[in-house]
């Protein structure tokens, strides 16, 4: 247990250092670059704006005879631009687009907050041509619903991001959590990676988590990455301590009402000291296209999701069948969706029909 402790040490001394030195290049490098900055001194409040918004009313009805309104994925975001190099972004909308990672136990015991208003993004951003560090609750960029935020997303969120039905409690991964990242992209090519503290929030343990992802992104809509994750998490000395780790490879194209992706993920979770482990895993295949006229489109995922690969029959899959309508600019979409699930073992009555409409932005395009 020592050593387990002072690799901790170390990992954590590492991860401060480095992004201690990180930012403090970046200030300097500002100073030295900053000859633009300095006939822009009479705007030392800054700009604020609307980044990106959406506004996502929906209806489900479920096979038990369950009927629900709400409103979806919504959010405001909002940028306050100081100079150049200097800004601040912040979301505000209900507290489970942070995504909280349903693994840990202090998690699903404070799910019930997570229906509340509050930011679920905020941080502060220094940017130059070096790359770009974030400090605050930051997006983690892992998978393609990290790369891509919910106003660029068609498909309803995938299981191992927790689905639509909240029965399944399959949130494996957050999309946000409290730390510093440093990117940098170039010629289509983009990495990112985060320290942070791995339950999504406020820290429970002490322990960090790290996520690293390497991408790229071509003019026509290709794109492809993989990310990877890793972390520790225990509360209360006399509790197992758990090792997590995480990856993730995507594929896709799109472009409108055209895309094709195939994605898959998988995690492993470990009790220390312990020979047990659990392994979970997911992948999909999801595709839309235009038919009959501009606007009109037709889309289908097929997706499969094992929770624990120690336990029987608990598989499951799902096929998504949907319709979507859209206009000229794609800043109103109406999707109806048709949900089926299957379960391996026993059947729930938990197919679904959803009809959302998105209203976003036109900063995604």
């Amino acid at each position: 247990m020592g050593i387990f402790r002072a690799k901790n040490r170390y990992y954590a001394l590492s991860s401060i250092i480095f992004f201690s030195l990180l930012i403090s290049g970046l200030l300097i490098s500002s100073k030295l670059f900053a000859a633009d900055d300095i006939a822009q001194k009479k705007e030392l409040i800054g700009t604020l704006s609307v980044s990106d918004l959406l506004i996502q009313p929906r209806f489900i009805s479920t096979e038990d005879d369950q009927n629900d309104f709400d409103t979806g994925r919504s959010y405001f975001f909002f940028s306050w631009k100081v100079s150049n190099l200097l800004s601040a972004h912040f979301g505000v909308g209900k507290l489970e687009l942070v995504n909280h990672n349903m693994r840990l136990d202090s998690n699903v015991a404070a799910t019930g907050d997570y229906k509340d208003f509050s930011f679920f993004e905020a941080y502060a951003q220094l940017e130059s041509k070096f790359g770009t560090v974030r400090a605050g609750v930051i997006p983690l960029m892992f998978g393609w619903e990290g790369v891509h935020k919910e106003s660029e997303w068609i498909f309803p969120r995938t299981m191992f991001y927790g689905g639509e039905d909240p029965s399944y409690q399959t949130q494996n991964f957050g999309l946000r959590d409290q730390g510093v990242s440093y990117s940098v992209s170039y010629k289509g090519f983009y990495t990112h990676t985060a320290v942070h503290n791995g339950e999504n929030g406020r820290d429970q343990d002490g322990k960090l988590w790290h996520t690293a992802t390497i991408g790229w992104m071509d003019k026509v809509g290709l794109e492809g990455a993989i990310s990877f994750a890793n972390g520790k998490y225990q509360v209360g000395k006399t509790n197992p301590q758990l090792d997590f780790a995480y990856a993730n490879a995507f594929l896709g194209y799109q472009k409108l009402d055209k895309m094709l992706l195939l994605e898959g993920s998988i995690g492993e979770e470990k009790e220390i000291g312990s020979p047990m482990e659990t392994r979970f895993w997911n992948w999909h295949i999801d595709g839309s296209y235009p038919i009959f006229k501009k606007g009109l489109s037709a889309l289908v995922r097929y997706e499969q999701y094992e929770p624990d690969s120690n336990a029987m029959d608990d598989r499951i899959q799902r096929v998504i069948v949907g319709l979507g309508i859209s206009n000229e600019y794609r800043t109103s979409n109406l999707y109806i969706w048709a949900i089926q699930n299957r379960e391996e073992g026993l059947e729930t009555n938990n197919d679904q029909i959803m009809v959302e409409w998105k209203v976003r932005s036109l900063s995604i395009f």
